[in-house]
Order: C-alpha cells, then sequence, then structure tokens
C-alpha cells in the first residue's frame, strides 16, 4: 500500500446516519434515501423537500482512517469528529 492511499476494507459499510429534528436517519447513498432508524419502511427520498432540507443541514465525509462515511452538521465549529466506525479522531473539511 503507498502512503496516502486510503485503507479498503473487506467488510460492510456501515451506513451513516444523522439526527434531524430529533429522528436518528440512516444515509442510504446507494437508494438515495435517509431512513427513520425506527421506522426503516418509510424512506425520505434524497430530492422530497424533506431530504433536501437533511442535506442543507448536514454533509458527508470519508474517515480518513477506515474510509467509514461520516454526517457532519455544516454549523459544526470543532475542528474534528470521532469515526463511529473505528473511533479514530477525523479532521473536518467542508465541501
Amino acid at each position: 500500500m503507498e502512503t496516502g492511499q486510503k485503507k479498503e476494507r473487506s467488510y460492510p459499510r456501515r451506513l451513516p446516519t444523522l439526527n434531524f429534528d430529533g429522528v436518528e436517519y440512516f444515509v442510504d447513498e446507494r437508494l438515495h434515501e435517509f431512513r427513520a432508524v425506527d421506522k426503516p419502511h418509510q424512506p425520505v427520498d434524497f430530492e422530497s423537500e424533506a431530504g433536501k432540507a437533511m442535506w442543507d443541514a448536514f454533509y458527508l465525509m470519508d474517515c480518513l482512517h477506515c474510509n467509514q462515511a461520516l454526517c457532519v452538521i455544516w454549523l459544526t465549529t470543532k475542528d474534528s469528529i470521532v469515526c463511529t466506525s473505528c473511533g479514530k479522531e477525523v479532521p473536518l473539511y467542508k465541501e
């Protein structure tokens, strides 16, 4: 593996989650939808009004250590977050 390359994983990727208006959602990029963790059968399409409102509040970035997708609130004042998969600190950037 070359220096600076992301580590490829051989296990399934955990869907990132976000908390929006007090509800925890999975972010499913493959299906282009948010799904409430406790009501996954009621998806919110990324292109719907509610889905667009969620994207206006959050963005996704990959962990530099394990490549896990992480949800980050745009308004955060933090310089880093802890990866929910590997537990390592990840510096934040905004796209």
